[in-house]
């Protein structure tokens, strides 16, 4: 088997883009990226060559891209880059509901949700569902689409927000730097299909998946135990067994026929019961993360382009995932009890991530002791 030519693909200026290329790269893949050219892939030793994302042309750019590397496999690692991918190769993109009710077919534990157009529908949807209701709109991500309203005007509140997006308050966020990805929203905005979602009681939980033509080839079940609201993403998580979630996921797979790396997010009742919620399709924060499992290796495997496991990087069960739980509190306990997640072996990933964050907590972590920065001075230059 030779070694895959792996596209890794990102719009955002998120971290764990470099975090998965690097865990391709050391299962034996020849990774190239696709980002934005100053996002913090761009700033990782690990591709082998580096493909601009600009969003006024942004399908021109994943075509210019895979023109020149070819790729075996190409993995988004948001939501953004997978709808392009889709769009590069015909396919439209599963919203929210088409994947529940697929789920829900195939067996999984969907939490029980209905398709909103209007206000009356809406109303229909909290006699049906009960308050409080969880309003979610597609085309969304790290927790911007979706509000828990706990009233009959929250929910009502919620449904107007998004039932009217802004182009022109999107485009001034990309103008005020808050992120590319507003400007390719701006220009290319994605269909307003909003739902409503029992709201479940519990903790939340989390599965990442390698899948290969309708096969789960490796997966990660997690317990989420800090985030730093209900509806973000986590911080803190802990590696559990769950045959739920590992069922939920064979029949997902199987009903969609999947192919690659996806997440899939679920709430725990007090039973300790799990409510599936969506599904990421793309990779997602933990996948590149060599537990129990290696999930960039198995992947590779099943596509017949090598993939050699790698040890793990830990016996703990809980992680402490980079940077979000330092940037949610510098001197967390966590970091004491915990794996804490961060790509040491790649210095100027970790060093913009510092620099990039809110003063108050850059002043915490260049001063934190031992064990928040081990290796400080390979990140701080001291």
């Amino acid at each position: 088997m030779s070694a895959g030519i792996l596209l890794v693909s990102t719009t955002l200026d998120w971290p764990f883009p470099a975090q998965l290329a690097a865990a391709f790269t050391d299962v034996g893949a020849y990774v190239e990226a696709l980002r934005p050219p100053r996002g913090l892939l761009a700033r990782s030793r690990y591709p082998s060559r580096m493909h601009d994302y600009y969003p006024i042309i942004a399908m021109d750019s994943l075509a210019s891209a895979i023109a020149a590397a070819r790729p075996d496999m190409i993995i988004p690692c948001d939501d953004q880059a997978a709808e392009l991918v889709n769009r590069s190769r015909g396919a439209s993109t599963l919203g929210r509901m088409e994947f529940l009710d697929a789920a829900a077919k195939a067996g999984a534990p969907a939490a029980a949700s209905i398709a909103i157009s209007s206000e009356e529908e809406l109303e229909e949807a909290m006699r049906q569902l009960g308050l409080p209701l969880v309003i979610k709109c597609d085309s969304s991500w790290g927790g911007e689409g979706v509000i828990i309203a706990p009233t009959r005007e929250d929910a009502r509140a919620a449904f107007r927000r998004m039932n009217n997006p802004s182009r022109l308050r999107d485009a001034a966020r990309a103008m005020r730097g808050r992120g590319p990805h507003f400007l390719t929203r701006a220009l290319n905005p994605a269909p307003v299909r909003i739902s409503a979602q029992a709201f479940i009681a519990g903790t939340a939980a989390t599965s990442s998946i390698a899948c290969w033509r309708g096969e789960v080839v490796g997966s990660h079940h997690f317990d989420v135990l800090l985030s730093t609201t209900p509806t973000s993403p986590a911080s803190v998580i802990a590696h559990v067994p769950c045959p739920q979630m590992e069922a939920s996921a064979i029949a997902i797979a199987a009903a969609l026929n999947l192919s690659g790396l996806f997440g899939l997010d679920y709430i725990r009742d007090a039973k300790g019961h799990v409510h599936l919620l969506e599904m990421n399709a793309r990779a997602t924060p933990t996948t590149h993360l060599a537990l129990d499992e290696d999930l960039p290796a198995a992947l590779l495997r099943a596509a017949g382009l090598g993939g050699r496991t790698r040890p793990p990087v830990t016996d703990r069960s809980e992680i402490a995932l980079f940077p979000r739980e330092w940037l949610r509190d510098p001197r967390s306990p966590w970091f004491g009890r915990a794996f804490h997640d961060v790509p040491w072996d790649d210095h100027n990933v970790v060093r913009a991530c510092v620099r990039a964050a809110p003063p108050a907590v850059r002043a915490l972590l260049e001063s934190a002791p031992e064990p928040i920065l081990t290796a400080k001075s390979a990140v701080f230059g001291g």
